[in-house]
Formats: C-alpha cells, structure tokens, sequence
C-alpha cells in the first residue's frame, strides 16, 4: 500500500370512481400478463429481464417492473412473494399509524410528495396519514405508495376524483392534470379536466403535491371541454436585453444571455386582472456550509409570469428571468429554483455577496408579470448553513464490499469495463483523447494500461499518425476503467488511493455514475484534479431533479463545482480520495479528513457504479502542452464499503 498523509401490497390510490386497466396478476410466484401487447418483465433491482413476449413468467419472490411494450405502460413494484422469510423479501406492514419494518436491513421512511426523511435506521416508524416511500438501504429495495390511514379506515391520500371522464379537484390551488405517458398537459388552471380514458397525473403547484396514476376508464365519446377551462399556456418569447440593475449585478445578462428565453409562463385567466399569484412551498434542496439550493412553486397570472425576485433577509439578491441554457443554475422554470450563491457561474460570488458558514438568513421570493406588476413576497423562510466540519472518516458499521489492488499482471475482466456508454467515437466536454477500449470486440491496437506489480498506470499518450483512423482522429490516446455490469452499489463509502497526473491540459478523475446515462442518472464526482492547479481538487455533484412539468426526463442540475486547497502538491505522491454518501448526505474527503460536504432531499438514491480515467484536453482544462504527455494516473486501490 502507498499512503500520503495529510409483505404489504404497493397501493396507489386510483380516486373515486375510478376502474383498473388491464394489469399484470400474481399468483404464487407467477406474474400473469394480460392479451393486450408485447409484455417484458424485469428485475427491479438490476433491471435484467426475466421473461419477454409471454403471457406469464415465474419468478423468484422479489420486486418486479413490467413493461406492456406495445402501449408504453409501465407497472412498477410488481411484488412476488412465497411466504418464506427465509427468501429475504421484506414485509412492510402498517398498524394504524405505525409503519413496521423488519429486522433484515437499514430502513428509511420517506414522504412520499416531498421525500423528507421521517425515519432512519429503526424498525417502527409513527406517522401522520398520508403515502410513504420505504427504502431498504442494505438491499436497495423499494416500497413506494405505502399508505398509513388516519384510523377512521379513509384514506386521506387524494383530494383528486374521477367520475366518467372527467378528473375534479378541490379549490386548494393551482391544478395541473397531465398524460402519465407523455407528460403532455392537457388542462391548468380550473377545478376540473375532461380526458379520455387513460393513465394521468395530477400536480397542485400551489403546494407541490403530485397524485400518480389517476386512471379514467373508457365511458364512451368525450364531451367538448368546458369553455371555462383555461387553454393551454402561451410560450412567449421573453427579450432581455443589458444588465438588469435592479438585482445583485452579479446575476445580469451575458451578451450570449439577451437572446429571446422561453419558459412555461403559466396562465389563469380566472385569477382577473392584477399582479401574480405569491410564489408558495419554498422547499430547501441542497445545502453546503456557503451556498444552498431551494425551489418554490410556480406563480400564476391572468396573462403570463415573467421573472421571479428572490430576497434575502429583505433584500433582493437575484432576478430568476428563464432559462438562461446553463445547467449548473437556472434550468427553464420547470424548477424554479436558485443557488445562493453559485460561484461556479459568478466569478465575484464570493465576499458580501457569499453565505457565511453558520449564519442564518430569511428568504422570500416574488413575482413579475409581463405587464410588470408584482406579486407581494412570499413568507420567509429561515435556512441556517451549517459550520464548515473537517471531521475524519469513520467507518464503525461499516463492512467492505469492493476490493481491487491492482496488483496482477492485467486489468480483471470480470470486474471492470474500459469503456464509457456512449462509446469511444462520442466527444463529450470537449475531451481531446481517445479512450482505448481493450476489452472491446475490435480492439485499437494500443494499451493505456500498465502494471507495476501492485498499483495500475492509467497513461496518456499522443496519438500514432497510423492509429489516428482508429482513434476517431482524436490527437490523444488515454483509458477508462468503470464497474458498470460488474458492480454497483447505493449509498456507502468509496476510497481511492492514487498519485494524480501533473501537467497542463490534464484532468485525473474518480467519481460514481450510473451505466444507464440516457434515464438520467446522477453522478458524484470524488476528485477532478486539474494538473496545472497542482494543490487543489475539485468535487461536484450533479443530479436530475423529479420536476417533469415539460420534460419527461427531468432537467439536469448541479451543485458548484467546489475546490479544495490542499497546500500541497497532490500529484507529487499517493493520496487518498474518498466519499461517504448516505441518505441526504455527501461527504468528500481527502486522506480520510472531510473536505466538503452537502446535504438536502436531491440527494440521490439511485444505484452507480465506480469510474476513473485520464482526460487528455478537453473545454474545461485547455489543451496539453508537449511537457505534459505521455503522462500517467497511478492508483494503487480502489475499494468500497457499505453500512452493515
């Protein structure tokens, strides 16, 4: 070793009225399928398929998706269990207001709207009525839709109802109702929605609740829509042009930002005449010890909301216009969101304009509408951020479930990849290497892997004129290694321990991904090192949030891309990198002392696997210079552990 110190039944509440579609049957352990498509069923855990184009499958008790093919339905949390504990499958059960969980892992009750956090690690959890997602970390099995009732024998889930073909909801808010297929929006505003018959799902954006599969079963032609209902909302070009002087200048237009920007204004005609509804439900996302991440729910206006003002402790700090094309902060107005402060995007985010680590400040937001009349501020909501902690890991609990030394004579193929997704001949960021794909089934012929006896070289090298055909014309050769297919874990502690590549135009890089990029899924970047910032690290994590207003596949988000100094010269030996990640918790850390760390309701739950490789140039780190290759990214382990 080289060290440098320094069984319940998964309900959804259908509203009154409403009749099941065709749907997949249990039976023992035979999941029936219906005569109406092309069916596939899969694990929910590994998503491998276990029966396609059948009419049943047998399985293993477990927890199961089926997918109807030909009409695009999707049917999660199929349960099947054979009554034996010994199986390992979970029973979740509900006593009056008692959620009771098993002695067979590491439990947390989430809401099921806002995904707080009400229980970790026990084996009761007391409740208000309502729907629950239960998660069990040490298998990464989930119970969504568990419903806890409030003792009267009524579930108090949905204020939504379905009677013939037409979805009513209470005079509570702002009601959207969509198709649950193709997130297309078919009424906003009103207090009713005529539809065919269908799968739909309604959101109240006034406070951010969200009612699934709200079936509405086929009686026959579909009156006209109601000519009080509000049509669809006007997307309007919204012109922005010079600085806007109103707010802190740090958030005013680049000139590539005075462009036309679009964004769902969102209309309600019955609202009359006057200034936008006041912007609700501020909720907190993401926080860090000197920047945070909320959102709130939309405004409405007779004509259409044009920009929100967010303020803190009274005085207004930003102007949240649209969709500014930058992931790492405002993203269209499906989020309605901001960083305060992102000083990824803000070169001078820093000083008076800065957070202070364990201060608190009071926030409100406000909104303006096209004819610039302004709603009254929100009611304020108080976020303190937390004292910068530079604790040191500790693994108590902890058992170690990956362990690779690196110290046989090649690369083990039945544990890693060297490949990405998108495949070699795809530039992403930029990047001017080529990733030599070793274990591909039309090898380049060149290796980036070299072994030392007991730690890997991950090198970068220039491109042979004679390979350049093969390597995409890419001027750089380098490699990747990922645990995707081979494996993945949710939530635990992972640890590299590495010498980083010094040099302009090169980027060592460890982080956690998931295989299945294109469902969006998160990544935790442990270290980017930058070898021409030969005492700093940078770690982010970036995240697609649950928001699908218009997007059926959520919007990309990130957190600032944080840089730790460390007063030494990292690439100059062996270090160790490292991230704890638990439920609503990151925590990064080099030679086993806490460097960063972010907490908040996006942290993900989602499976991913290991990944590290030389980037050789790329948008972010400039191109290498004749110093810098060939160039090499040793590591000597890589391992991972999990709560017990």
């Amino acid at each position: 070793m080289k060290y440098n110190t320094i069984f319940i039944a998964v309900l959804v509440f259908l509203g009154a009225g409403a009749q099941a579609i065709a749907a997949p049957t249990v039976a023992g352990n035979t999941i029936a399928l219906p005569d109406d498509g092309w069916y596939q069923v899969q694990d929910a855990t590994t998503f491998q398929s276990l029966c396609e184009g059948k009419r049943s499958c047998p399985v293993p008790a477990g927890t199961y998706i089926v997918i109807n093919h030909s009409t695009g339905e999707r049917f999660e949390n199929v349960l099947v269990s054979d009554g034996v504990d010994a199986t390992g499958v979970s029973t979740v059960t509900v006593t009056g207001n008692t959620i009771a969980l098993p002695d067979n892992g590491w439990y947390q009750v989430q809401d099921a709207t806002t995904f707080r956090s009400l229980c970790e690690g026990e084996r009761s959890c007391t409740v208000p009525a309502g729907a629950y997602i239960v998660i069990n970390h040490s298998t990464g099995e989930r119970f969504e839709n568990v419903l806890v009732r409030d003792g009267t024998g009524d579930i108090v889930l949905s204020p939504v109802t379905v009677t013939g073909n037409t979805i009513a909801w209470p005079d509570d808010g702002w009601y959207q109702v969509q198709d649950s297929e193709t997130f297309q929006s078919l009424c906003e505003g009103g207090r009713s929605c005529t539809v065919p018959a269908g799968t739909y799902t309604v959101i109240n954006h006034s406070t951010g609740e969200r009612f699934e599969n709200i079936v509405v079963e086929d009686n026959g032609p579909v009156d006209p829509p109601d000519p009080q209902q509000p049509p669809e909302p006007v997307l309007a070009p919204v012109s922005v042009s010079g600085a806007d002087t109103s707010g802190n200048p740090n958030d005013s237009p680049t000139a590539t930002e005075t462009a036309s920007l679009r964004g769902p204004y969102l209309q309600d005609p019955t609202r009359g005449a006057g200034p936008p509804s006041v912007p609700t439900g501020l909720t907190l996302l993401l926080q860090s010890d000197d920047w945070l991440k909320f959102t709130w729910a939309p405004s409405t206006d007779d004509q259409s909301v044009q920009a929100y003002e967010v303020y803190r402790d009274g005085v207004l700090i930003s102007t949240v216009r649209g969709d500014t094309g930058y992931e790492h902060d405002y993203r269209r107005w499906l989020s309605t969101s901001i960083i305060d402060c992102n000083y990824t995007r803000y070169a001078n985010c820093n000083g008076e304009n800065q957070p202070v680590p364990g201060n608190s400040y009071a926030y409100s937001v406000a909104a303006v509408d096209n004819e610039g009349m302004r709603s009254a501020r929100s009611s304020e909501v108080v976020y303190t951020f937390p004292a910068t902690r530079r604790s040191a890991v500790d693994l108590t609990n902890y058992v170690q479930v990956f362990h690779e030394e690196f110290d046989g004579p090649v690369l083990d193929r039945s544990r890693w990849k060297t490949s990405l997704p998108w495949g070699p001949d795809r530039t992403v960021n930029g990047e001017l290497q080529y990733f030599a794909n070793v274990f591909g089934s039309d090898p380049i012929d060149h290796n980036p892997f070299v072994f030392t006896g007991d730690s890997l070289q991950i090198t970068g090298t220039v491109t042979p004129p004679e390979l350049l055909a093969d390597a995409n014309n890419q001027p750089y050769l380098s490699g990747v290694i990922s645990t995707a297919d081979y494996f993945e874990m949710t939530y635990g502690y992972v640890e590299m321990n590495a010498r980083l590549a010094s040099g302009q135009g090169l980027l060592s890089t460890f982080y956690l991904f998931n295989q299945d990029y294109y469902k969006n899924k998160p990544e935790i970047d442990i270290v980017e090192y930058i070898g021409s910032r030969p005492d700093k690290s940078y770690q982010t994590y970036h995240y697609y949030d649950s928001n699908r207003i218009r997007s059926a596949l959520g919007e990309k988000h990130s957190s600032p891309t944080m840089e730790a100094v460390a007063g030494i010269d990292l690439s100059a030996d062996f270090h160790r990198y490292s991230v704890l990640w638990e439920p609503g918790l990151i925590v990064w850390y080099i030679d086993g002392i806490e460097i960063q760390r972010i907490t908040g309701v996006r942290v993900s739950d989602e499976p991913m696997n290991i990944v590290a490789h030389l980037v050789v140039g790329s948008n972010w780190i400039g191109a290498p210079d004749a110093q810098s290759v060939p160039a090499v990214f040793e590591i000597d382990y890589i391992k991972a552990w999990q709560r017990q």
